[in-house]
């Protein structure tokens, strides 16, 4: 059996066995083609529960001699002989093996008695591993393939269903975007990677398993940066609570309420209804356009609340120095930011809270996807690199990740409060408390939430071993991780879907407000069905969970068709003539996102000549719409053909993962479908250039 999938020794049968054959007088010993050599294999063999079985053993790796020539076989009868100091009848030498050949044919053509034992699940793992590694052989880009087997043949079969989503759906793309971060630390000679809380403590994790294996020298150091948007929100304000800070909680809610809009601050509501009322603002919790809304410009300039967000925004501020200052990030030269994405919101106000420091980092931001808000904010000049996804692009597959968003956030999301404030004493940082609605929202998901985790990681170290074993580089890596993306968010399993949508979202930005990625429903009742899907975070979670696959068939079309581009075009004017690049670009973020249509931002100077130059979004042709409607229902028919020939070969059929299908040609059933229909694309647009 090949040592690399040894079983671990758990049965209490096993003793006696071994018991029984050494009271018959039989010798044990081991027969290795791995070329380690014998103290790495016996430490396997330790680690497994087998430490002082084998009397002996023989290595390819110590004679250079191989079971698949029957040379090492040879070696052994002949080693036994000298050492017992009379010849050893091969009939009464017993091998057992799980290769046809080297471990039956061969030892048997030296009169050895050899039984071949086959797993029938080992075997479907090997053959699969082995037309990955022949694909990769042929093509760099199937090393995606190549690491999800290896991760699927090295797990047990025991896991649960949420542990199997996370090292299938969770694992592939966050290990893909932190060998990439890696890879560009070393190659910027950056030494110390920030994982913002709370997403970034799993991710954290998951980097030091990873960076040591694929890292040429010595990896960076990984360190946990309590920060948050609220925090830095706060300590990134100059002149009171304004329009950036306006638009910042404006898009981090779906209620536009006095209440809501002004949480960060943390004032009493009765403190707020008297100011409110001295404006004519009656009801707090009534929504407002707090773009266009005099009445709500004039409270903002209220001197009371002028006062509040100084005195915080400046207790905000000193204990956060303290807190950077203590983590190592002051100081350091040059850094990098690590967040799920989107916005990169965060990165953009710990800039502007130290950029009267003196020595404040240069920062790189590197995300799993970044927006439209992100794009704008790299016009700005900050430096941002998006691994997964990005919204300046225009590509179908990567471009799922933006469906996923909320689910991204709720699986990495770490089991304490998010960050509300400093010490300012020592900048210890301070958490939500367990009493507060949304934490209590939160808590109920933790332990669903830690069994994700928990397959993420065992992917992580598997998919480390694999990289290093086989020379991986993210890009290799990369098609494979967006099409696990594109498969669980728009094709999501029913499943799957029931189980990701338990999870609720909470605003962090002060106003504790609870958001389920989606409800309960049937297409029985079609109108509450589409209701339902239309207002979800995860419109084809809710699909799924509705209708199964036909459901989410029609809700492809109904999105493709809807993403033609549209005659007008928002626009989202600032006229102060000393535009600061960072208080703008939040703006963008109130803007409703629909995919392929155009927001233009009029600004002056040089930043608008940027920001045309480098759209986030780009308007697509109607024939070209067409294309990628076609090219989403081909991905699900592909789906429907490769199962159906996994049922007819026996064999199980795809799993919670997007694990493609790969036949003799390296090419699965729909990247085969999609790289033709990309090629029709492509004639498209260079006819039309």
């Amino acid at each position: 059996m090949g040592l690399a999938n040894c079983p671990s020794r758990t049965s209490p049968t096993d003793s006696s066995d071994e018991a029984e054959i050494r009271a018959l007088g039989i010798k044990l010993a081991y027969v290795s083609d791995m070329h380690i050599g014998r103290g790495a294999v016996e430490r396997i063999l330790d680690s497994c529960g087998y430490s002082g079985v084998f009397d002996t053993g023989y290595v390819s790796g110590d004679v250079c001699l191989l079971k698949r020539t029957g040379r090492l076989f040879a070696h052994v009868l002949e080693s036994e002989t000298k050492r017992g100091g009379c010849d050893v009848d091969p009939f009464c030498v017993i091998h057992v093996g799980d290769d046809q050949e080297a471990d039956g044919l061969l030892p048997s053509r030296f009169g050895i008695r050899a039984f071949v034992v086959k797993d029938r699940l080992e075997a479907r793992r090997t053959a699969r591993l082995e037309a990955a590694a022949a694909a990769f052989r042929r093509r760099r880009g199937a090393g995606g393939e190549l690491a999800a087997c290896f991760a699927n043949s090295g797990q047990s079969g025991s896991l649960t269903v949420l542990e199997a989503m996370g090292s299938g759906i969770f694992g592939p793309p966050i290990a893909v975007f932190l060998h990439a971060l890696a890879e560009h630390c070393e190659r910027h000679g950056i030494k110390r990677v920030f994982f913002f809380a709370r997403e970034g403590l799993v991710l954290r994790e998951m980097f030091k398993v990873i960076a040591p294996r694929v890292c040429r020298g010595d990896a960076p150091q990984g360190i946990y940066l309590c920060v948050s948007r609220l925090t830095t929100l706060l300590a990134s304000m100059e002149g009171g609570f304004g329009l950036r800070e306006i638009a910042l909680t404006a898009s981090n809610s779906r209620i536009r309420s006095l209440r809501s809009l002004l949480s960060p601050l943390q004032m009493p509501s009765s403190a707020l209804s008297r100011i409110a009322a001295s404006y004519g603002l009656s009801d707090i919790d009534e929504g407002i356009d707090p773009f266009s809304d005099p009445a709500f410009h004039k409270m903002l300039r209220d001197p009371e609340i002028g006062d509040v967000s100084a005195k915080l925004g400046e207790k905000t501020r000193k204990g956060l120095l303290l807190h950077l200052q203590d983590r190592g990030f002051l100081g350091a030269g040059r850094v990098a930011v690590v967040d799920v994405g989107w916005g990169a919101q965060i990165q953009e106000s710990l800039r502007l809270a130290t950029v009267s420091v003196a020595d404040a980092p240069e920062v790189d931001g590197v995300y799993l996807g970044t927006n439209a808000a992100a794009a704008l904010r790299r016009c700005a000049g900050e430096r941002i690199h998006a691994i997964l996804a990005d919204a300046r692009d225009r590509d179908w597959v990567a471009g799922a990740a933006f469906d996923f968003v909320y689910a991204f956030e709720a699986i990495t999301r770490a089991p304490h409060g998010t960050v509300t404030g400093y010490s300012e004493a020592n900048g210890e940082p301070a958490f939500a408390a367990r009493e507060t609605s949304g934490r209590m929202a939160e808590a109920k998901d933790d332990p669903s939430i830690a069994l994700v985790q928990r397959g993420m990681l065992a992917y992580a170290r598997l998919y480390a071993d694999c990289a290093m074993i086989a020379d991986l580089r993210s890009a290799d890596t990369l098609p494979y991780a967006r099409a696990v993306v594109c498969r669980a968010a728009r094709f999501p399993r029913p499943y799957e879907a029931n189980a990701l949508m338990a999870f609720d979202n909470v605003s962090n930005l002060g106003s504790e407000e609870v958001i389920g990625l989606s409800g309960a429903t049937s297409l029985l009742r079609p109108i509450s069905a589409w209701r339902l899907v239309s207002r979800a975070l995860w419109p084809e979670g809710a699909a799924a969970a509705a209708g199964g696959r036909l459901a989410q068939m029609a809700l492809t079309a109904y999105k493709a068709r809807h993403s033609w581009p549209v005659s007008k075009v928002g626009t989202v004017t600032h006229q102060a003539e000393d535009a600061d690049p960072h208080r703008y670009s939040a703006l963008v973020e109130t803007i409703p996102e629909r995919k392929y249509e155009t927001a233009s931002l009029n600004v002056s100077g040089r930043l608008a000549e940027d920001a045309s130059r480098q759209s986030p979004c780009l308007p697509v042709d109607r024939t070209l719409s067409v294309i990628t409607l076609w090219e989403s229902l081909v991905m699900q028919a592909g789906f429907f053909a490769a199962n159906a020939v996994m049922t007819a070969r026996r064999q199980p059929r795809l799993s919670g993962s997007f694990n493609p299908t790969v036949f003799r040609g390296g090419l699965s059933l729909e990247e085969l479908a999609i790289r033709v229909l990309r090629r029709i694309r492509h004639r498209i647009q260079r006819r039309r250039a």
